[in-house]
């Protein structure tokens, strides 16, 4: 949503992204979908594309959800050592995360997995048992990313163990814990950047050729593109990194799945009304009269995986002031 702010190479199957205003990482895995490339020229010709069907997995599952009652653990991921792991994915704060805030992001996630409803659909137990595998992380820092600067900074120096568990541990953004100066955008940075690791890693291992980020005919692409050329998705604060084709495609796609997804759930509007120019679409019934593709992806996967955690439920975590 915001400005690119850092990009590293950890290893030559983990490309990292620092994106979003408090930067952020992601040792993402894409699938050997085929397809077309993305390229950095933002065009793809549907028409060269097929159909990309899909069925509701046959497993057995529990609709019920655990309640958040464990207690923080500590060592297995340095260098967090306020650890959660829930569901599908791994929690992890630094030490000087308040512990109350490490509950509030893991509950949110809960919340958008069904919460005390229970998982909508065998795709949400499909969801968790797929991030489970691949041992997915969100961290969770306080502050912004550049505060941990010098003797601070994120590396193995630092931090021994820190390449291992970032290169052992898929992981998209950070989430920041706002300091008490401002605490108007934590609702936004959390349920972003939560999102940010359901479709980029969690919907890319369920829906491969829907959510891919690098096949330009993946549905996301498709509906993404959809959105630039009628004029409500405006990607140019992301043309410095443009020169970078794989992380270009993979940033734009990211934040597209994310606008959809919030206003698809009719929460945009209180979370983020002002979001032009990058996106000018500001409720579900727009979305589906000027944005058919992101309409019809968003019915046929989000809708049956995620609940809408609701602007109340959210803020009532997460208040401005």
């Amino acid at each position: 949503m915001t400005k690119l702010k850092k990009l590293y190479l950890f290893a030559p199957l983990v490309i990292i992204l620092f994106t979003c205003g408090g930067g952020g990482d992601g040792g993402i895995e894409p699938p050997s979908d085929g397809g077309n490339p993305i390229s950095n020229s933002g065009s793809s010709n549907s028409s060269t594309c097929s159909p990309n069907n899909i069925t509701a997995p046959n497993i057995s599952f529990s609709r019920s959800l655990d309640p958040l009652t464990q207690a923080l653990s500590s060592n297995q991921y340095p260098p967090y050592d306020k650890i959660i792991d829930y569901e599908g994915i791994i929690f992890a704060g630094m030490d000087d995360v308040s512990n109350d805030f490490v509950y509030k992001v893991a509950q949110t996630y809960r919340e958008l997995l069904g919460g005390d409803d229970g998982m909508k659909s065998s795709w949400t137990a499909d969801l968790i048992n797929k991030m489970d595998d691949k041992s997915v992380l969100q961290r969770i820092i306080y502050g912004e990313y550049d505060d941990y600067s010098g003797d601070r900074a994120f590396d193995e120096r630092n931090y021994p163990g820190f390449d291992n568990t970032h290169d052992n541990n898929p992981n998209v953004d950070v989430i920041g814990e706002s300091k008490p100066i401002d605490k108007s955008g934590q609702v936004n940075e959390v349920i972003e950047h939560i999102l940010h690791t359901i479709t980029v890693l969690g919907f890319n291992y369920i829906f491969p050729e829907k959510y891919s980020y690098t096949n330009a005919c993946s549905d996301v692409y498709l509906a993404m593109q959809e959105a630039i050329s009628e004029g409500y998705y405006d990607v140019s604060s992301y043309e410095d990194i443009k020169n970078d084709s794989e992380i270009y495609g993979r940033v734009i796609v990211q934040e597209f799945a994310y606008w959809m997804i919030i206003t698809g759930w009719d929460i945009k509007k209180d979370l983020l009304p002002n979001s032009a120019p990058e996106w000018t679409v500001n409720n579900a019934s727009e979305m589906q009269s000027l944005l058919p593709l992101s309409h019809a992806l968003f019915e046929e996967t989000v809708k049956d995986i995620l609940k809408n955690p609701t602007s109340e439920f959210l803020l009532s975590l997460f208040p401005r002031t």
